[in-house]
Formats: structure tokens, sequence, C-alpha cells
């Protein structure tokens, strides 16, 4: 909590940026309970609609309020290619194999596989772009295998008896 407070002009006062961020990544877990809830009622593709649809439609003014416009158009415009190909292909299959991942592994399984994605930016950056590893990368790369694998490893939970169930 100190971290959200700043010190100004011998006042506290709360850094709203930081309380975003917080409070984002306490409901990531909140969405993918949710989520896997609705595994059991709808397919995958059907969550990702509704989530971007629902985000798209809350994204939206704030987007126009703080762009103008022509130049919003602009940017679309010329970008159009590459935002299909990330948007579609890219965001979209990642999170149909993710939400298919939720619906088939413990939550918590599922969340640690799924957030392993630095060791794999590390890997290929010392593997293609021949960049230097510090101490602290590897002791962190070691920490993540090392977490991984235990969660990996332990036994799963029978999803009838979870909170997930139908």
């Amino acid at each position: 909590v100190g971290a959200l407070l700043i010190l100004y002009n011998g006042e506290l006062h709360l850094n709203g940026g930081d309380l975003m961020i917080v409070a984002s990544t306490a409901t990531y877990p909140i969405g993918n309970f949710y989520a896997k809830k609705a595994l059991n009622q709808v397919s995958p593709p059907t969550i990702l609609f509704v989530r971007f649809l629902l985000g798209g439609l809350f994204m939206l003014p704030v987007a126009l309020l703080s762009e103008p416009r022509a130049d919003m158009v602009d940017i679309i415009a010329m970008n159009w290619p590459t935002l299909a190909f990330t948007g579609l292909i890219l965001l979209g299959a990642g999170k149909i194999v993710w939400y298919e991942a939720l619906g088939r592994l413990d939550i918590s399984k599922a969340i640690a596989l799924g957030m392993t994605f630095p060791l794999f930016s590390l890997i290929l950056l010392v593997g293609i772009y021949q960049e230097p590893m510090s101490r602290f990368q590897w002791i962190g790369a070691a920490v993540m295998m090392l977490g991984t694998f235990c969660s990996v490893k332990r036994s799963s939970v029978d999803p009838r008896s979870t909170k997930y169930a139908p």
C-alpha cells in the first residue's frame, strides 16, 4: 500500500496509475474463475467474443476521448493488415488455446504454465539474438522453472469437486 501513496508537497497522495496496476493484478484470477465456470456452458470462442466485445465497448469511448478522431482513422487505415493479423490470429488463437487449457487443467496449473512467457522470451533472446543474461536473470529463470515444475507435478483436483463444476 505504501507504493501506492506518494509524498507531494508534504502531503500523501494516492497514485492512480499504481492503483490501476494493483487492481488489474487482483482481478486476473477473478476473471479466470468466471471464465472457467463459463466453459461449462459455452465454447471458448464465445467467451472470447463476449470478452472482446465488452472490452471494446469500454475502451472505445476512452480512445475517442484521448485521441483526435482523424488521427485514429488514419492510423487504423495505414496499419489495418498488422492490426488484423495481431488481433485475429495471434491474440485470438492464443486466447482460444488459453481457454481450452483452462477447461482441461486446474486453474493454478494453467496459470503457472501460462506465466512462463518471460522464460521463453529469455530463451529466444539468448538463443537467437545472442543477448547476455545477468546473474539475476539466470536466478529468476531457475526459480520460474522450479515453480512451474512443482506446480505441474502436484496431483490434480477432481474438477467435479471444485467451485467450477456445473
